[in-house]
């Protein structure tokens, strides 16, 4: 292309405005080299060829700037995984911990019978307890028992108290039962019939009634 150069410029302000090297101004304008004067044509190479071959590495190749911060992010991010792989164990961790039980020591219990009750050693009673079983077992201690085995172990007892109370029985009182021999029969308590049937026994026991029986057997 050509350029028609204006008054005050120069070869070197010219190469800036076309964004060209001031030797390829020279290199086609030999005359130039003697300087250059208002009116006078200089031919200007083109580079928009050159101009365009970065720029379409640009939009398909990362800058060695976006590579770097790409790079950077890649190495970042297996910690963080990391961390969140560590704080998930910790989480585990804690709620393994947290299956305690707090039991109140009662009269008569030993901790042979504690180990026996919650499905767990008489070591690791102990081992969970060792300062507040220096002098042995005491009635109202709080003993924490730390297992997996005493949780589920509680837990199925609960289920199994659940499911043997919702058993209930229809009892048709024959001549000469008694509340006594009715409560042995199903291995329940006199009080139990009754708070089972209150309004029925106001005055008694009486042949042909019929009790409802909620036994836990």
């Amino acid at each position: 292309m050509n350029h028609e150069v204006q008054s005050n410029e120069s070869v070197m302000i010219v190469s800036k405005k076309y964004l060209v090297d001031p030797a390829e101004i020279y290199r086609l304008n030999r005359f130039a080299i003697n300087g250059i004067s208002q009116g006078m044509v200089l031919k200007i190479p083109v580079l928009r060829k050159d101009i365009s071959i970065p720029v379409a590495i640009t939009q398909d190749k990362p800058s060695p700037e976006v590579t770097q911060v790409i790079s950077v992010n890649k190495i970042e991010e297996k910690p963080l995984v990391k961390s969140l792989e560590n704080t998930v164990e910790k989480a585990i961790v804690a709620v393994e911990d947290s299956s305690q039980i707090n039991h109140v020591v009662e009269p008569k219990e030993t901790l042979y019978g504690l180990s026996k009750k919650y499905n767990v050693s008489v070591e690791e009673i102990q081992l969970n307890n060792k300062e507040l079983l220096i002098e042995g077992l005491k009635i109202g201690q709080v003993i924490k028992i730390s297992s997996k085995k005493a949780l589920e172990s509680t837990e199925s007892k609960s289920l199994n108290k659940q499911k043997k109370a919702e058993i209930e029985f229809r009892h048709k009182v024959e001549p000469k039962e008694t509340l006594y021999a009715i409560s042995k029969k199903y291995n329940i308590s006199i009080d139990e019939i009754k708070q089972h049937n209150e309004f029925l026994l106001q005055n008694g026991l009486q042949i042909g009634q019929t009790l409802i029986i909620k036994s836990n057997n």
